[in-house]
């Protein structure tokens, strides 16, 4: 008898039905020993009773079986997905019945392929995340098993060769409109009756689950902050730092849950139609995960869009409304969290997050905290004590005084003039002509060559930061097109390279100490014992500024400089706080733009696609993350040199010089050099 008749049609009292529960029980039991086996933790069975619907579990299997003859199974529950058919067999079963259709044809190294995919167990990690949803579940798993097209290579069912042309969809930036065709024209090109999906929507509705608890790798990853993190007294990660202590002491229920996620949230706003001149600016609202490593926390994969503020102009000000509904759901997850099921430990847990830290820009500081952030007491940490001097005219200058650009002029000076300081550089009347004598930082345009040309030649990884050379305009001998990071890696790195044997020896110098201060305090590693010196050096040399250059460019910017360090003191390294990679994220949101008058819209389906790829994408074989960038020398030196194949034979003469080469730089050879040297004294 069908299962559809004996579980619904027939009476609970018949022999048919006690049979059929009979073998439900065994079936769960089976499922339950193949779990223990795996994870050792699992102890309860899932109840199909009408009541409990695959909701509750139970320890004892008399419970579940006095359950289903007191009121049956729940509606439309013939195939026992959460009780291990469909799931932890299906790779078997797929497999059995292409074999058993067609024998010896297939070559049996095709088996070993459909093993790398690990769609199943996806499919096995998700199972509870969508308990309320199984006719989504009762999909997946027949497109997990249904072969792309009559006699298809085993590793290609309908729902792994979706996720892997959706991933190059989003890894790619292809359009909705190019992918549908693209799907249509490869139906085409199969076999008749192909399973193949021929149009974006329908593909999007095969893959339209995914979540950071149901993937077990991500799952054990939120745990690195507590069981992969190295104490030893340095600064590396959020979790070295006194508030994440001093969290984890007013609140010990949060802090002893170690699943528990602290945010950073970040806010700024953009132009989603990129170099197009537009007033419109949305404001995407970003969230990242601390409780991961560092060298994963701030890439794409895991910033998280949680709202997408549309509006022609700014929200400005305005922003916390907009904030609302975010805000109600971090109460509410602070308050009484939500019941989540962790697919590494397979248990539920009481999940709840906070939000650690703010990051954002000097204005986007003023809009979220509603601080004014312009005038004479514009420091939100000094605030009424900041010690300010209103100048009538300029505000900045720059170093290299481009035409147009340059702050140092006659204005700048006659401010000079009024303070009676830096008398020599004071205006000088030719005439019906003033002159401005030259000051310390003016570049001759010998100077300008040399300082462009050392930019314009310096090469660097890729990834590292943006090609210099396209960068630098030899013939106006000026910098274009920097982004914030390009002006990070310049000033941390390149500068001090780039003005030597320019400008004089004072202004050089202290320009480069700068440099190293913000080198310093950009570590992946920071000794706390340290940062009482750099908050003392960094006045020193912001006192320097004031001697060497204009007051117009100790501007607030400047004086935020000083409280660097006791942010570092207070929430740990800065690397994990900046904005560069969410800028780097907002280009990626821009791209998902294909519908100009809806642009907000475009960008919530581009992300909510990439996601669900994001989370698919660990399961597929032979396939690199899209949000997780790959560099392309990985990989290069795997059982094969980086110069072809070709192989070079030394001679003997050289082969006694690479000998040597090595001895030389050998800790354990370097006594003996000394007591030669000795000897030779």
């Amino acid at each position: 008898m069908d299962r559809l008749t004996w579980m619904y049609k027939i009476p609970r009292v018949s022999h048919d039905y006690v049979n059929g529960v009979n073998e439900f029980i065994a079936c769960a039991v089976e499922n339950l020993k193949k779990k223990q086996t795996e994870h050792g933790k699992e102890d309860r069975i899932t109840c199909p009773y009408r009541d409990c619907s695959n909701l509750k579990k139970y320890p004892n299997i008399d419970t579940v079986h006095e359950h289903l003859f007191r009121r049956g199974f729940m509606e439309d529950y013939t195939k026992w997905i959460w009780h291990g058919e469909g799931i932890h067999t299906s790779k078997t079963e797929t497999s059995s019945i292409i074999y058993e259709s067609y024998g010896d044809s297939l070559p049996r190294n095709e088996e070993d392929n459909a093993e790398n995919d690990r769609v199943e167990e996806m499919i096995q990690d998700v199972e509870e995340i969508l308990v309320h949803q199984p006719e989504v579940l009762e999909n997946l798993v027949d497109d997990s098993k249904k072969s792309l097209y009559h006699g298809c290579n085993v590793q290609f069912t309908r729902l792994s060769t979706t996720l892997k042309l959706c991933k190059l969809k989003v890894k790619n930036g292809w359009s909705d409109k190019s992918f549908t065709e693209m799907l249509k024209l490869l139906a085409e090109m199969l076999p008749a009756k192909n399973e193949l999906p021929t149009s974006t929507y329908e593909a999007k509705k095969i893959v339209s689950n995914g979540r950071l608890f149901a993937n077990s790798n991500d799952a054990k990853l939120v745990r690195w902050h507590v069981e992969g993190r190295k104490s030893d007294g340095m600064l590396r990660h959020p979790a070295d730092s006194p508030q994440w202590r001093t969290i984890d002491g007013k609140f010990p229920e949060f802090g002893g849950e170690v699943r528990n996620l602290r945010l950073g949230l970040c806010a700024d706003g953009m132009n989603p139609y990129h170099t197009l001149s537009s007033t419109h600016s949305t404001w995407p609202v970003l969230l990242t995960i601390y409780n991961l490593p560092p060298w994963l926390c701030m890439k794409r994969k895991y910033i998280m869009l949680t709202l997408l503020i549309p509006s022609p102009k700014e929200a400005g000000n305005n922003i916390d409304v907009y904030l609302q509904p975010l805000i109600e759901d971090l109460k509410l997850s602070w308050d009484q969290g939500e019941k989540m099921y962790d697919a590494y430990s397979q248990i539920y847990f009481n999940f709840r997050a906070m939000i650690f830290c703010t990051i954002s820009d000097f204005p986007g500081y003023g809009n979220l905290s509603g601080y004014t952030i312009k005038g004479a007491k514009a420091c939100p940490i000094c605030e009424d004590a900041t010690i300010d001097l209103r100048l009538k005219n300029c505000k900045k200058m720059t170093l290299l005084n481009i035409h147009g650009k340059t702050k140092d002029g006659m204005k700048a000076r006659l401010d000079l003039q009024e303070l009676g300081v830096r008398a020599e550089l004071a205006p000088q009347q030719s005439g019906k002509h003033a002159y401005l004598p030259p000051a310390c930082y003016t570049l001759s345009r010998k100077e300008k060559i040399s300082f462009c040309e050392c930019l314009s030649s310096v090469k660097v990884p890729s990834g590292y930061s943006s090609n210099l050379k396209n960068l630098v305009s030899m013939k106006d001998l000026k910098l274009l097109g920097l982004k914030s990071y390009d002006c990070h890696v310049l000033m941390q790195h390149l500068l001090p390279v780039a003005i030597r044997g320019i400008l004089p020896r004072h202004v050089r110098v202290v320009i480069t100490k700068l440099c190293f201060f913000f080198n310093a305090i950009c570590s992946k590693v920071i000794d706390p014992l340290t940062l009482e010196k750099l908050q003392a050096d960094i006045i020193v040399k912001l006192c320097e500024f004031e001697m060497y250059f204009l007051h117009s460019f100790l501007d607030i910017m400047v004086h935020l400089v000083t409280h660097l360090v006791r942010e570092i003191k207070i929430y740990g390294p800065l690397y994990v706080r900046q904005m560069y990679p969410f800028e780097r994220f907002l280009c990626i949101l821009k791209a998902y733009v294909r519908n100009r008058r809806h642009p907000e819209a475009s960008i919530v389906g581009g992300y909510s696609v990439e996601e669900t790829i994001e989370f698919c994408t660990d399961y597929l074989a032979s396939t690199d993350p899209v949000g997780i960038p790959r560099s392309r020398h990985e990989g290069r030196l795997d059982s094969q040199g980086t110069v072809g194949h070709k192989m070079i034979t030394l001679g003997a003469e050289m082969l006694d010089r690479a000998h040597l080469f090595v001895l030389q730089h050998m800790t354990k050879v370097n006594p003996y050099l000394q007591e030669h040297i000795l000897e030779i004294r």
